[in-house]
């Protein structure tokens, strides 16, 4: 069975480089296929013709397509970074405050 892996591909919207990595494959693969699509193994091959059938059918076919985490996660996840991002400013501050009682030390030594 003979596919059209550039239809494919604009069908998904995947550049070759994204195709690759999707597949696992390097990207000259993905180009060989594109010229000579009879080379095309056969699970790459059952592969694009599952992807387009699911997007054809508005499914989630990559993993790209399908979110895993609940509202209430990704909240939490915001809160996490926000909690990071404000622990790393304060040991930043105190790092600045620690030198300047050390200067402090040594001029009054």
């Amino acid at each position: 069975m003979k596919i059209d892996i550039l239809q494919i591909m604009q069908e998904l919207g995947l550049t070759q480089k994204q195709l690759a990595k999707l597949m696992g494959v390097h990207p000259r693969s993905v180009g060989r296929w594109m010229k000579e699509p009879e080379t095309i193994p056969g699970p790459p091959r059952h592969t694009l013709i599952a992807w387009q059938k699911l997007h054809r059918i508005g499914m989630a076919w990559g993993p790209h397509m399908i979110d895993i985490m609940t509202d209430d996660q990704k909240v939490r996840v915001r809160e996490v970074v926000t909690h990071h991002i404000d622990l790393k400013r304060t040991e930043a501050e105190i790092k600045t405050l620690e030198e300047k009682l050390k200067q402090l030390k040594v001029e009054q030594a």
